[in-house]
């Protein structure tokens, strides 16, 4: 699986299912790896993938600033996580009742 896509499947997972602590703390764990890589090996396309997602450059300045290579991909893994959540939230704010005739 190339790094694109482990990115899209873990940021899919997380929104998924309802995680445990443990899970959450793993899928962080993964998914901040995976930042690191794409920090070190191809930095265009995270900052497409954090642009897409619509984390504000404001949270990706404080991330990037926010120390050593290890902290700035925690953060940045962070943020995308957090982003998905407040997707899912606002798409079960939105979510549309199904059509009953009656």
């Amino acid at each position: 699986m190339s790094p694109q896509e482990e990115m899209h499947y873990l940021l899919n997972q997380s929104t998924a299912v309802e995680l445990s602590n443990d899970e959450q703390a793993q899928l962080l764990g993964k998914l901040t790896r995976l930042v690191q890589y794409l920090l070190d090996h191809h930095r265009p396309y995270l900052f497409a993938a954090v642009y897409r997602m619509d984390i504000s450059e404001k949270m990706l300045k404080k991330a990037l600033c926010s120390g050593s290579g290890e902290t700035i991909a925690l953060n940045i893994a962070a943020l995308m996580l957090e982003r998905q959540k407040q997707k899912m939230k606002w798409r079960q704010s939105y979510k549309k009742e199904p059509f009953s005739e009656g």
